[in-house]
């Protein structure tokens, strides 16, 4: 190989080493302290850009009530109602929970779910059982322990549900006979989708 020849190959395989470098600092500048790409970062506009959309997180709402319900009937219980107020706190909590970096029923300002749910006029009361019940949940997007590969609204409704069933607490809020209604709220990013239901 003569020296042009080696200078050319040379420069292709730097720029592409550069390259790929580039973007793996990007991907690594923009995530969070829980490893998720930060929905404001410049990684995440450019995966949008390629076509990399989050999760329908509606249809994902819509899913879980429905499979919340299903399991309710197969153990002899009435279907809960959808309940558009415990809906928007539900979803509000999930947001917060992305957006303030945080995995917990109760929230950096100490409010749970029936604080939540005072704070927006809602009430908390169902005959003589007082208070929100509430599960949360983080389903990444990708191959995920225990669920496989994850990408689909339907693929990540199974995961969480599968996840809540198998969980004590989680599947005694699901099969509560106690309860009538419930607000399911979903936000997902394009690694991961955060769930919750609150139960009344």
């Amino acid at each position: 190989m003569n020296k042009k020849g080696f200078f050319i190959i040379f420069n292709k395989w730097y720029f592409i080493i550069v390259g790929i470098l580039l973007l793996l600092f990007l991907a690594y500048s923009s995530l969070n302290n829980s490893g998720y790409i930060k929905e404001d970062s410049t990684a995440y506009t450019i995966g949008k850009t390629l076509g990399l959309q989050s999760p329908d997180s509606v249809l994902i709402e819509q899913k879980i009530f429905e499979s919340v319900n299903q399991e309710r009937i197969n153990h002899g219980l009435n279907a809960l109602v959808w309940d558009n107020q415990l809906a928007l706190i539900a979803r509000e909590h999930s947001e917060d929970m992305y957006k303030r970096d945080f995995f917990d029923h109760n929230n950096p300002d100490g409010d749970g779910p029936t604080e939540r749910a005072e704070n927006n006029g809602i009430r908390i009361t169902n005959g003589n059982w007082i208070g929100i019940a509430e599960n949360i949940g983080q389903t990444p997007i990708g191959d995920v322990i225990g669920c496989g590969y994850t990408h689909s609204e339907e693929e990540i409704t199974n995961c969480a549900m599968d996840g809540w069933m198998n969980s004590p607490g989680h599947r005694e809020n699901i099969l509560n006979s106690n309860y009538d209604v419930i607000g399911i709220g979903t936000y997902c990013t394009t690694s991961a989708c955060w769930n919750t239901q609150d139960f009344r």
